[in-house]
C-alpha cells in the first residue's frame, strides 16, 4: 500500500475515496443526534438552511466536501512538494482521520470554512513565487474574509496570514495591506447587499449570538477525548521531529513546513478553547496534522516507529468507532 501511495497513479483517488466510505459507513448506521447550534451559526451560514437537510443527505454532502478536501491537499503536496516521496498520504491520512468522530461527519459551518481557509493557505504559500504576489496575498485575505462570514471564529486566521506571509517572505507593508484589503472587501460587499434590502442591523446584531459566551464543556467529554487527544500529541511530537531534521536542504520546503506547524498550533489551541465547539474546529486541526504526520512517516529513518504510528492512528480510529457505536447504540460494556 506505501508503494502505492508513492506514485501519481490516477487509481489512487478511488482507494482514497474506498477508504473514506470505509471510515464513514459506521457513521450511517450510529448516527448521534445532531448538534443544534443554530443559535450560534453565522446569519450567512443560516441563510443556507442546513438543518431542513435529511441527516443522510447532511452526512452525504459532508463526505464529498471531505473527499473534495483529501483530494485538493494531494494537489498541494503534489505541485509545492512538501512531503517528498509519498505526495498521496496527506489525502489518505485525511480521509482516515476524519472517521474518528461521527459527530463531526455532518455539515457544519467550521468543515465549509476549512475548505476556504485551505485555499488561503495555498494562496499564501504560492506567495514565495514572485510572480502575481499581491493578487495571491488579496486572495488569502478574501477566503479567510469569507470563512469568517460562514463561522466567525475563523476571523481569528487573520493572525495565521500575518505569521506566514513574515516567514515566507521579507516584510513589505504593501502586502499586508492587500491582505487587510482582502479580507474588508467580502465583508464590506455583504454589508452593502444587507443595506440594499434595508437589513444592515442584521450584520451587526449578528454578534450579539456570542453574548452572553457560550461553552462548551461536551468536548471534553470520553468521546471527544479519545477523538483529539492522541492525533494532537502525535502532532506535537511530529513537530519536535521536524525541528530536529537536518536533512531539509530547499529553503522553501523548511519556510513551507512553517507555515504548516503554526496552522497546527493554532487550529490546536483553537479546538481545545472551550468557548469553540468541537465539530466546528475538528476538521481545521485535520489539516495541517495530515500533513506534519506525513512528513514524519516519511521522513522517519526508523521503520519501527513509521509503522507503529501508521497503526496506532489506525488503532485509535477503530476504537474511537467501536466506542461511538456502543455509546450512540446505548449498549453497555
Amino acid at each position: 500500500m506505501s508503494n502505492i501511495l508513492k506514485t501519481n497513479n490516477p487509481s489512487n483517488y478511488l482507494i482514497i475515496f474506498i477508504i473514506g466510505i470505509i471510515v464513514w459507513l459506521p457513521g450511517f448506521f450510529a448516527i448521534p443526534e445532531i448538534e443544534i447550534i443554530s443559535k450560534h451559526y453565522s446569519l450567512l451560514f443560516k441563510s443556507l438552511n442546513i438543518n431542513s437537510l435529511d441527516i443522510y443527505v447532511n452526512k452525504a454532502i459532508a463526505f464529498a466536501i471531505v473527499y473534495i478536501l483529501s483530494v485538493y491537499l494531494i494537489h498541494i503536496n503534489q505541485k509545492l512538494a512538501i512531503i517528498n516521496g509519498s505526495y498521496q498520504l496527506p489525502g489518505v491520512l485525511l480521509i482516515t482521520l476524519s472517521g474518528l468522530s461521527f459527530s463531526c461527519q455532518q455539515i457544519t459551518p467550521g468543515l465549509i470554512s476549512t475548505l476556504l481557509i485551505v485555499l488561503a493557505t495555498k494562496r499564501i504559500i504560492d506567495t514565495y513565487q514572485k510572480s502575481n504576489v499581491l493578487a495571491n496575498c488579496f486572495d488569502a485575505g478574501f477566503f479567510v474574509a469569507l470563512a469568517s462570514l460562514i463561522h466567525t471564529q475563523a476571523i481569528t486566521y487573520t493572525i495565521f496570514l500575518m505569521l506566514a506571509i513574515l516567514i515566507i517572505r521579507p516584510f513589505k507593508i504593501r502586502e499586508y495591506l492587500t491582505i487587510f484589503i482582502g479580507i474588508a472587501t467580502p465583508i464590506l460587499l455583504f454589508i452593502a447587499v444587507l443595506f440594499l434590502f434595508d437589513k444592515e442591523q442584521l450584520f451587526f446584531n449578528n454578534f450579539n449570538r456570542f453574548f452572553p459566551i457560550k461553552y462548551y464543556p461536551e468536548k471534553f467529554n470520553f468521546i471527544n477525548i479519545i477523538s483529539y487527544i492522541p492525533i494532537v500529541l502525535l502532532g506535537y511530537f511530529s513537530l519536535l521531529f521536524m525541528a530536529s531534521e537536518s536533512s531539509l536542504k530547499k529553503n522553501v520546503t523548511r519556510k513551507q513546513l512553517s507555515v504548516i506547524s503554526i496552522f497546527f498550533i493554532l487550529s490546536s489551541i483553537s479546538l481545545i478553547i472551550p468557548i469553540n465547539s468541537f465539530i466546528n474546529e475538528f476538521f481545521t486541526l485535520l489539516i495541517p496534522i495530515s500533513l506534519i504526520l506525513s512528513f514524519f512517516m516519511v521522513n522517519n529513518k526508523s521503520r519501527f516507529m513509521r509503522k507503529f504510528i501508521s497503526y496506532l492512528l489506525i488503532i485509535n480510529v477503530i476504537a474511537s468507532q467501536i466506542i461511538q457505536m456502543f455509546n450512540y447504540l446505548n449498549i453497555e460494556f
